[in-house]
């Protein structure tokens, strides 16, 4: 077996075991919350089970067609499913971090306005029913009309001459045989067609990380402050008090280490993708190798979510633990 073989094989592998790691994390995270009937009314989980959907669905309509992309460096599916992966990769990324957004804006509100929030919970629960259903509708409303306004791919999407010369793809178009030039053919499946589509995606996406940062320092900054009226409450004996203090702290770190790993994943791409537009003025043609490794490096943050929820959440992870004993403790429920 050749060398190029055996990198075949093992980027198939590594990208199978990271699809079958998101699916599989994502399943065990609805499972957890479908087992604990209590949690149906918080808003933290209803987040979390949202996010872990729109991470399955990534995986099985997006990862899965570019792995087959990635590996083949060729389109094997029809064009105008193309544009529904494009469509589904934009919407599904954006959904993610506008939860992640709503994510640290709960866990703020949580500290902020503890009293508030457990005298209105009903009222606070159909608010964030609402968010989550518009988070889903602006981002395929924001994926779907910037894709299909631009009446060029339109075009492309429906024209029956399916096999193109792709000028801007991971392969080479030409070589040389016996001295002579040959051109390849290929088919392809473009990411971005305008230099406003990659503006509009990469701004919406720093907007929201910028105001994901805000929100974890103002969550740090309210604990500090206001320490001790958060966890010290009379009607709570000491142990159910630290516990309250676990529960908390577990929870403040989980939020911060999401917005953390979510950065290191899709940050270098989404710089990458912005300085398209100053390459292609510049003549600089980006190395495909790179973009598809940055995409690929995005893709794990699916599969960290899992691990996060159940490591460094300690309420979820005490459920998970609860759920395979098939043990219930009164006392962790009395103060969830």
């Amino acid at each position: 077996m050749v060398l190029s073989e055996i990198i075949f094989y093992l980027k198939l592998s590594g990208m199978l075991l990271l699809w079958v790691c998101i699916i599989g994390g994502n399943i065990a995270v609805i499972c957890s919350y479908v087992y604990w009937k209590d949690v149906h009314s918080k808003t933290r989980f209803k987040i979390i089970i949202s996010l872990a959907i729109a991470d399955i669905l990534y995986a099985l309509f997006v990862v899965s067609f570019d792995l087959i992309y990635t590996l083949w460096n060729e389109w094997y599916f029809s064009r105008p499913y193309c544009v529904i992966w494009r469509i589904l990769d934009v919407a599904l990324s954006t959904t993610s971090y506008i939860h992640l957004s709503l994510l640290s804006l709960d866990q703020f509100l949580n500290l902020y306005k503890p009293l508030s929030i457990i005298s209105n919970k009903s009222k606070r629960m159909r608010i964030y029913n609402i968010c989550i259903c518009l988070i889903w509708f602006y981002s395929f409303t924001y994926s779907s009309t910037s894709m299909l306004v631009n009446t060029d791919y339109f075009r492309w999407s429906m024209s029956a001459d399916y096999i193109v010369l792709d000028h801007s793809s991971s392969i080479n178009l030409t070589e040389n045989i016996y001295g002579n030039e040959s051109i390849i053919i290929r088919k392809f499946c473009p990411f971005v067609i305008t230099e406003g589509h990659i503006i509009l995606f990469t701004t919406s996406f720093f907007i929201f990380m910028f105001i994901n940062i805000i929100l974890c320092a103002a969550i740090v900054v309210v604990l500090v402050k206001n320490n001790t009226t958060i966890f010290n409450k009379s009607s709570l004996t000491p142990a159910m008090q630290h516990l309250k203090m676990r529960k908390t702290i577990g929870a403040i770190k989980f939020v911060i280490a999401m917005v953390i790993f979510f950065l290191l994943c899709w940050l270098p791409f989404f710089i990458l993708l912005s300085l398209q537009p100053y390459l292609k003025r510049n003549a600089y043609k980006q190395p495909v190798w790179l973009f598809n490794l940055l995409l690929w490096i995005a893709y794990i943050n699916s599969a960290i979510n899992p691990v996060l929820y159940f490591f460094m959440h300690y309420e979820v992870r005490t459920r998970l633990k609860l759920a395979i004993t098939r043990k219930k403790c009164l006392a962790f429920l009395e103060i969830s």
